[in-house]
């Protein structure tokens, strides 16, 4: 499955029928079910877990850089 940090990108992507840089470095091919599939709307359990793994990215990279959990 490919993921996309920004939307536009995928959209840019999903217009010119195209993939990312770095899987058009190793020659990765995408499907159009593929395509179809990343269209379709988020669902609200989707969204959650983006959220969270979002805000624990987020929570270790302050404990690493400022050596402590600000919760």
């Amino acid at each position: 499955m490919l993921t996309y940090s920004r939307k536009d990108s995928f959209d840019r992507a999903v217009g010119n029928n195209s993939v990312c840089k770095s899987c058009a470095q190793t020659d990765r091919k995408v499907t159009l079910e593929t395509i179809e599939k990343m269209r379709q709307p988020k669902t609200i359990q989707h969204k959650k877990k983006i959220s969270k793994s979002i805000k624990t990215w987020w929570v270790d990279k302050k404990e690493k850089e400022y050596g402590f959990d600000s919760q």
